[in-house]
C-alpha cells in the first residue's frame, strides 16, 4: 500500500474515532428552584417534575421519590420529592418527611430514602458524578458533620416497571427485592461532602442506564456500617448530576467535544493535498 494511501486511511479512522460515542460531550444536571433550571413552578413543590440539563443540551429527566416504610420494614413506596432553594448551601432535591430540619433531605433515619432518575426513552446515561448542596451525618441532636454517606443504583434489567417502584424491597436479598427486579448495587459511597465546588466521583466501572437510583446510604445492600460508613445518620439534598451519554437518542442530544470537531477541520485539508497523489498514482 501506498505510504499516502496509508496516510488517508489512518486520518480517516482517527476522525471517526474522535466521533464515537465515548468523545460526547458531558453532561449536567442541577436541581435548583428558578424557573430557568425548572420545567414548572418546583419551589419546595412536592412532585416537581421534568429538570432540565442547563449547561450543554442534555436530555431532560424526571425525578421521582421513595422511601421504605420504616428502617426495618423495607418495603418501598412513593414519597413527596421536594427542591429546596434556600441558602447558598441549602439547595437541592430531598425526600420529604415532616418539613423540619434535617428530615427534610434524603436520609436514613427512620426510613430508607431514594430518589429515582429517569433520562427518558432512548437515552441511557453514564453518571460519573454528584453533588451535594446540604448534608448532614451525625446522632439527631448533637455534633453534625457537613457530609452524608450515600447509595447508588442502576436500572440494568430488561423487563419490569423500572419507574414504579412500589411494593420492592430495598435490600439485595429477600424475596421481591429491588436487585432481583433488574437494579444493580454500583457502589457506596461514605462522607460525600456538602460542597458545589467540585463533583464527587461515582460509577467507576463505567455503567449505563436510562434509570439511576441514588439513596442516603443503605446497609442492606451488602456494605457493612464501619471503616467510614454509618447507618440512620446520613442527611443529603442531591444538587447536582453529571454524566455523558452512552446511546445518544435519535433527536440530537449529544454534542460531540470542540476538540474533536476541531481535529477533524484540522485534517480535512490534509486529505485534500493527499488525494490528486493517490489518484494518480491509481491511474498510472
Amino acid at each position: 500500500m501506498k505510504r499516502s494511501t496509508m496516510r488517508i486511511a489512518a486520518l480517516l479512522g482517527f476522525s471517526v474515532l474522535l466521533l464515537s460515542p465515548a468523545c460526547w460531550a458531558s453532561l449536567e444536571w442541577k436541581f435548583r428552584t428558578e424557573s430557568s433550571y425548572c420545567v414548572s413552578n418546583c419551589n419546595n413543590d412536592t412532585s416537581p417534575k421534568g429538570f432540565k440539563s442547563i449547561t450543554t443540551g442534555g436530555p431532560n429527566l424526571t425525578a421521582s421519590a421513595w422511601r421504605t416504610t420504616s428502617n426495618t420494614d423495607l418495603t418501598l413506596g412513593a414519597a413527596p420529592l421536594t427542591i429546596w432553594q434556600g441558602t447558598s448551601w441549602a439547595n437541592g432535591l430531598g425526600v420529604s418527611g415532616d418539613g423540619n430540619s434535617p428530615d427534610h433531605a434524603t436520609d436514613n433515619h427512620g426510613y430508607y430514602e431514594a430518589v429515582l432518575f429517569d433520562f427518558g426513552v432512548g437515552n441511557k446515561v453514564i453518571l460519573d458524578g454528584i453533588k451535594l448542596g446540604w448534608a448532614r451525618e451525625g446522632p439527631f441532636s448533637g455534633n453534625w458533620y457537613d457530609q452524608a454517606d450515600l447509595s447508588v443504583l442502576a436500572y440494568t434489567g430488561s423487563g419490569g416497571t423500572p419507574d414504579d417502584l412500589t411494593g420492592l424491597k430495598f435490600n439485595k436479598d429477600s424475596t421481591g427485592s429491588i436487585i432481583s427486579d433488574g437494579w444493580e448495587h454500583v457502589a457506596d459511597y461514605a462522607n460525600v461532602d456538602q460542597t458545589k465546588a467540585a463533583y464527587q466521583g461515582i460509577n467507576a466501572g463505567g455503567k449505563s442506564s436510562r434509570y439511576w437510583l441514588v439513596s442516603a446510604f443503605n446497609e442492606h445492600f451488602g456494605t457493612p456500617s464501619g471503616n467510614g460508613f454509618s447507618k440512620n445518620n446520613d442527611y443529603a439534598k442531591i444538587y447536582a448530576l453529571s454524566g455523558t451519554l452512552d446511546k445518544p437518542s435519535g433527536g440530537g442530544n449529544a454534542v460531540p467535544e470542540p476538540s474533536s470537531l476541531l481535529l477533524l477541520t484540522l485534517g480535512l485539508p490534509l486529505i485534500g493535498r493527499r488525494a490528486p497523489s493517490f489518484l494518480s498514482s491509481r491511474s498510472a
